[in-house]
Parts: C-alpha cells; structure tokens; sequence
C-alpha cells in the first residue's frame, strides 16, 4: 500500500478513536471529508487528461492524429505508470 494512503487512513482512524475517547462522534464527517477530496481528486485527474487531449488535438468520431495518439497512449499509460512507481516508491 503507497505511503499516501497509509498516511490517510491511519489519520481517519485515529482522528476517530481521539473523539470517541472525548465522547464526539465525528465519524461521519470523517467520512465525508474522504467522499469530498476523493471526488475532487476525480475531477481534478479529468481536468488533466481534457487538457492534456486538447494540447495533443483530440477529435472525437474522426482518425486520430499521431500527436493525439501519443498523447492518448501518455495520458492512460505511461503518466499512471510513472505517478504508481513514483507513488510505491515514497516512503
């Protein structure tokens, strides 16, 4: 598991066990804090793969270009393929 999301979910879980030994119950906003940046961090891969296409001359319904494939191949490989060995190798 990536050092990021251990981070993340250890936190949640003692964020939770701190309130549960202050007698609050904030699991819920816990839970939607997650929700909220998990969404925002959809969004914002979709607003990076757009942009990039757009740079590389994507056309939808049409032959693509061999700048739009390679931009194509790029954005659904080989940059997921960097960020996940990037990511497995943070400490």
């Amino acid at each position: 598991m990536p050092a990021a999301e251990n981070f993340l979910t250890v936190s949640a879980v003692n964020a939770r066990t701190y309130c549960q030994r202050k007698n609050k119950s904030v699991s819920g906003l816990i839970a939607a804090f997650q929700g909220f940046f998990v969404k925002a961090g959809m969004g914002l891969a979709s607003a990076v793969i757009g942009l990039l296409l757009k740079k590389g001359g994507y056309v939808a319904n049409t032959a693509q270009t061999p700048k739009a494939l390679a931009y194509i191949e790029a954005s659904f490989i080989w940059i997921p393929m960097v960020l996940c060995v990037f990511m497995e190798g943070v400490p």
